[in-house]
């Protein structure tokens, strides 16, 4: 039987190892490999498709990272439970004082504790800027008619203070 044959059934039976083990994307790899060690045997004579093939293998599987990441998209970090609620507008149930700097807080139908720097009357809408542990880190929510009716600073101030 003549090499290319042997080199064939070779990549054959990688490419059933591959599809028989999913997830590894190792075999695939190899197969190409012996296909092209099986052309390359049609010109080179002995023991070189030997070297032709771990060339080319090594090579596949060094570049196979590189290929998955080009081919395969950013996916943005999706925040999943509590932490979904970060960014998100509450409005303040029970507010948040002065002294203790604890309240309450209603974001997308469920009350939190919630920790303000400043006080925040009940009624007003706040945003999540982070969560620890059980309680909301919240703010202030700023609008731009919330800065234009504040006559006391003027509002490039007022907006860079409620941002921090």
């Amino acid at each position: 039987m003549a090499p290319i044959w042997l080199w064939m059934i070779a990549a054959g039976v990688l490419a059933l190892l591959e599809l028989a083990l999913p997830g590894t994307f190792f075999f695939l790899f190899l197969a190409a490999a012996a296909v092209v060690a099986g052309l390359s045997s049609l010109l080179l004579p002995g023991w070189l498709p030997w070297v032709v093939f771990l060339a080319s293998g090594v090579a596949g599987l060094l570049l196979a990272p590189r290929l998955a990441r080009r081919l395969t998209p950013a996916t943005p970090r999706v925040p999943l439970n509590v932490d979904s609620l970060v960014g998100k507008i509450g409005i303040v149930q029970e507010a948040i004082d002065s002294i203790h700097g604890q309240g309450l807080v209603k974001v997308q139908g469920q009350v939190w504790r919630a920790v303000a720097d400043e006080p925040i009357a009940a009624g007003e809408r706040v945003r999540v800027r982070a969560i620890e542990g059980t309680r909301l880190i919240v703010s202030h929510y700023v609008t731009w008619e919330r800065l234009v009716a504040d006559e006391t600073e003027p509002p490039q101030q007022i907006w860079q203070q409620r941002r921090e």
